[in-house]
């Protein structure tokens, strides 16, 4: 690609020479010029036909070259990643005279071994840069290239794949540049909704479903004011009466799923900071950063989680119970180890399905949003390092893992009858289930790692049409405007970690309504403590990186 860059820019500094020799000459006759400009005209018609029957041929290069495509993985037998490679390279040699070297660094060392590899400015052509890897001060130590142009040039595969909306969600917030493309496995999140015992929801009353489908529905998605999360409230009241009524309340509701996140009604907090609690309403044309603690939306909330744990609703030792032994139920068993009420981002039918299957009982699920959101890809993402050799033909193979199903399928599962079998139905069996290999299998590495999930052979223990249910979520998820934001807490380090212990003292015993009679007392409490630990200035802190945030991008509108 380097020649080829040399050879045109060799080409331009020739016509402009030629071109200003002819201009310091005396001026040539009608007719020299009028046989120049057809000459020309011919040339530029025949240089296009040639340019339109060798696009084909355009993109590979005369000199073979191998690239290093590291990735995280661990475990796999140098026999089988060899055999991946040759088969890669029959493909990718053809289409770019490319071949290529895996490296596959196990979890538990790749970032540090990864980071050494770049500090160092090893040859690395691919990186996974995903959840492991901290990208922002990677960009900032100017490890990872900008890819606003290579994908513009030899990555249209991966935008029509991602497409334009994702691409443009992935952006460095400072610069505006692209330095990483995201895996594709689903880019949609936070489409909740409860997860409830049937023959309680039946003992609540006859229509008790429909009218706590109904109420969820105003709430989240058709909000008119604070009576409607009281009619929410009062859904779930009802429901856990019946359930003590009946001796079936088990371990009562999972306060911090069910509604933990909602208890600020909506907001959308974008400051990372524990125990904060501020941010802007979704949907808010003013974009007014509040504190949502003062909210009244919370101060419901605190009164409700009061008055349930009163009635037996939340477990009395709720704060010394190891949560983590609490479940929803299992093989159809209520028991004082499980909860009867929950709330998770279902996002799609098969989901729901197994949540379902997973309790072994009749569970009914409730939506809450009528539409995902689209979420940013950066936990599992690629780039192309600075100290890449070949950064042209990396962003080309890298399009055809993401838009060539036999390149992306060889790379994540190996080869047909050594490292899986295909079936009649046109679905694969591997040595594993689902999308996680082993150490003990031959080869296969995640099918998040790379590319893209819609492209991904079906093998046992995935649901056919797990990732179409994904891809059609994703076509109506909402964007947020705000999803590159990042809070710099630079000149409030130290309010945050005040607010941060306020939050440890006052917060746990809130969401789990322990103070009983007396939860006004410990909320008023709360909210002066924040108070002396600087919330007001941090609510201004955090509106004015905001607004500039939004001046800077020209945000109008949700």
């Amino acid at each position: 690609m380097a020649k080829r860059l040399v050879a045109m820019l060799m080409a331009a500094a020739l016509t402009l020479s030629l071109a200003a020799c002819g201009n310091g000459g005396s001026s040539g006759s009608t007719a020299d010029s009028s046989t120049s400009s057809e000459s020309s005209a011919s040339d530029s018609a025949a240089a296009d036909s040639s340019d339109a029957s060798s696009e084909a041929e355009d993109l590979k290069e005369s000199e073979l070259v191998t690239l290093n495509i590291v990735t995280m993985a661990g475990g796999k037998e140098e026999s089988g990643i060899a055999q991946v490679e040759e088969a890669m390279d029959k493909i990718l040699e053809e289409k770019f005279n490319v071949n290529v070297k895996l490296s596959f660094l196990p979890f538990s060392s790749y970032a540090d071994q990864i980071s050494l590899m770049l500090s160092s400015g090893e040859g690395v052509d691919l990186a996974w840069t995903g959840w492991l890897i901290n990208k922002p001060q990677n960009i900032a130590d100017g490890n990872l290239m900008p890819l606003d142009d290579l994908l513009a040039e030899y990555g249209q595969g991966i935008v029509d794949i991602l497409g334009e909306n994702v691409v443009e969600i992935h952006r460095n917030a400072a610069d505006g540049k692209l330095y990483y493309l995201p895996s594709w496995q689903g880019l949609c999140g936070e489409r909740r909704g409860w997860l409830v015992v049937t023959e309680i929801a039946e003992l609540a009353g006859d229509t008790w479903i429909d009218d706590t489908k109904a109420a969820l529905n105003k709430w989240r998605n058709n909000y008119s004011g604070i009576e409607d999360f009281q009619a929410v409230l009062d859904q779930a009241t009802k429901y856990l009466a019946a359930a003590k009524e009946a001796g079936k309340l088990g371990a009562g509701i999972n306060t911090g799923r069910a509604f933990g996140w909602s208890m600020y009604n909506g907001m959308y907090s974008f400051l990372g900071v524990g125990g904060a609690e501020i941010g802007i309403t979704y949907c808010d044309g003013t974009f007014t950063v509040k504190d949502g603690v003062a909210g009244e939306h919370y101060k419901l909330y605190a009164k409700t989680m009061a008055d349930w744990y009163k009635e037996g609703y939340i477990r009395s030792d709720i704060m010394s119970v190891d949560t983590s032994t609490l479940t929803m139920p299992k093989n159809g068993e209520i028991t004082d180890t499980t909860y009867v009420f929950s709330c998770d981002p279902y996002l799609t039918e098969a989901d729901q399905e197994a949540a379902i299957a997973d309790a072994g009982m009749d569970m009914t699920y409730l939506p809450i949003e009528e539409n995902a959101y689209l979420i940013l890809g950066g936990d599992t993402s690629y780039a192309i390092p600075y100290c890449a050799d070949e950064p042209e033909r990396a962003m080309m193979v890298l399009n055809a893992i993401y838009s060539q199903p036999d390149l992306y399928n060889t790379l994540i599962y190996g080869i047909e009858g050594e490292d899986y079998t295909k079936n009649a139905d046109g679905t694969i069996t591997t040595s594993y289930v689902g999308a996680s290999p082993t150490a003990d299998d031959s080869y296969g590495i995640q099918r998040w790692i790379i590319g893209s999930c819609k492209n991904a052979l079906i093998n046992n223990g995935t649901d056919p049409n797990y990732y179409a249910d994904l891809e059609a979520l994703e076509a109506t998820a909402q964007v947020n405007p705000f999803l590159n934001f990042t809070f710099d807490r630079t000149n409030v380090e130290g309010i945050c970690a005040s607010i941060l212990n306020v939050y440890y003292e006052y917060g746990p015993q809130i969401d789990n309504g322990v103070a009983g009679d007396n939860w006004e007392e410990l909320y008023n409490n709360y909210m002066a403590a924040r108070k002396d630990a600087g919330i007001e200035e941090l609510v201004t802190e955090f509106q004015n990186q905001l607004n500039a945030y939004i001046e800077a991008n020209n945000i109008t509108s949700w």
